[in-house]
């Protein structure tokens, strides 16, 4: 697990945080059972001409399935560079200490895995081993609970009309090392596609609901003054404002504008930033992440360093662990899950993301990081975490008018009809009442508060 120096402040010591490893991210397996005759490529049709490798840069997730033993869903985020004018590197392909290169066809709109292609190392009880990405034909087999695949030479991706990148059906790529004639693995995914996305950060405001004035008290950048014995920041008025298409997001605006933050953390910029959470399910309140915060940091030799928020709860939703699923399975876990208690909204389980620019040694961009601060290394070389403060909203009386119904969340109504319990259709929801929401083939009793 690698160290990372965030930032040279101008109050305080330069602040240490290291990288989690989160566990939906990156799992250990036997080896796979390898079969033989495979074929020496499998190519997805043509795809889309591009002009020039700009048009792919940028973030990206993998949309796809983890079939190493139980298949489940993930979207594993990526940082996708320009390498030279033929080649791109994924960074923090399928975990985030690898990164993939690929090559890309301009002309034909294709983009190339070659099998073998190697991603990185990984410690190991036998010293570091080099991984390599392996590209596979799978048919759906399994033999034990384990994939049973066939190695490929290559697989050729198509490049769709959106610019995302598009596996050919019948194929897996394969994360691990090779030890013994066999291949230890880390993750086996099928993949459906490399989808662009954007940052979640607002472009404008224009239309936004305001719910009031909020009490602000931070727990990512408190939890690291008080470490190092410093007085908290706390009780920041700060202006939350509500996104109508998305009922159940609250935006808090620049929630590190005020003049402390410069004073005992070394603030740089002018703090113009969000901070947005999703209430949803109450019991799972999630950081929406991607979102420029406003808090950024200057190393003495004019490295800048850019966070975004995150929580455990919102990199699980994007990783396709709704907050349902993460409230049912944490009535066995019992662990502390963010949540809103009348006007009191608590955030747990807090990591954030960087991005790092003006660096000497090579520009870092990891919006969705799971990144804490550190107090240096224990002994025996493991990170010395810091005790996490959870963050705090004291929002204000009224908040929730104008929000929706409960425990639904809502992107978007142009499709969304509402009736009362005798199957008539009415306008919209009626304080007080049950009401059957349908969109599409699917629908909703709930009660409006």
């Amino acid at each position: 697990m690698s160290i990372a120096l965030l930032a040279g402040l101008n109050a305080m010591a330069a602040p240490q945080s290291a990288k989690v490893s989160l566990p939906q991210v990156l799992k250990s397996a036997p080896a796979e059972i390898v079969a033989v005759g495979a074929p020496a490529a499998i190519s997805k049709a043509e795809g889309k001409a591009i002009t020039s490798l700009d048009e792919l840069v940028g973030f990206g997730k993998i949309v796809g399935e983890d079939i190493h033993s139980i298949s489940s869903t993930h979207n594993f985020f990526l940082n996708i560079v320009e390498k030279n004018t033929t080649t791109l590197t994924l960074k923090n392909f399928i975990s985030s200490q690898y990164n993939c290169d690929v090559e890309v066809n301009i002309a034909a709109g294709t983009v190339t895995f070659n099998n073998q292609t190697p991603l990185g190392q990984v410690y190991t009880k036998d010293g570091y081993k080099a991984v390599y990405l392996y590209t596979r034909e799978f048919k759906g087999e399994y033999e034990d609970h384990k994939p049973v695949t066939k190695p490929l030479n290559e697989i050729v991706a198509a490049i769709d009309a959106d610019n995302n990148i598009v596996f050919p059906t019948g194929t897996a790529v394969i994360v691990g090392y090779p030890k013994d004639g066999q291949i230890i693995d880390f993750s086996c995914v099928v993949i459906e596609k490399i989808e662009r996305i954007p940052l979640n950060t607002p472009a404008s405001l224009d239309g936004y609901l305001n719910v009031g004035t909020a009490k602000f008290n931070d727990g990512w950048f408190n939890s690291y003054i008080v470490g190092k014995g410093g007085e908290a920041i706390n009780n920041k008025d700060v202006v939350v404002m509500r996104n109508p298409a998305k009922p159940k997001e609250l935006v808090i605006l620049n929630p590190y504008g005020d003049s402390r933050w410069a004073e005992q953390f070394g603030r740089y910029g002018d703090g113009v930033g969000y901070l947005i959470v999703d209430y949803s399910y109450e019991d799972c309140v999630t950081v929406v992440p991607l979102v420029e915060s406003g808090m950024a940091s200057l190393y003495k030799d004019g490295t800048k360093c850019y966070y975004y928020l995150n929580n455990q709860e919102g990199i699980n939703v994007f990783n396709g662990y709704s907050q349902k699923e993460q409230i049912i399975d944490n009535e066995y876990v019992m662990g502390p899950m963010s949540n809103v208690r009348g006007n009191t909204m608590t955030i747990e389980n807090l990591y954030f993301g960087q991005k790092i620019v003006d660096n000497p040694e090579g520009d870092e961009d990891d919006p969705l990081g799971a990144y804490w601060w550190t107090n240096g290394m224990n002994p025996d070389g493991s990170p010395n975490w810091m005790d996490r403060i959870p963050a705090v909203i004291e929002l204000p009386e009224g908040w929730r008018d104008g929000g929706g119904v409960e425990g639904v969340y809502v992107d978007g109504t142009e499709n969304v009809r509402y009736y009362n319990l005798l199957g008539v259709e009415i306008a919209a929801p009626v304080k007080g009442q049950l009401t059957i929401r349908k969109e599409g083939n699917k629908a909703v009793k709930f009660f409006v508060r």
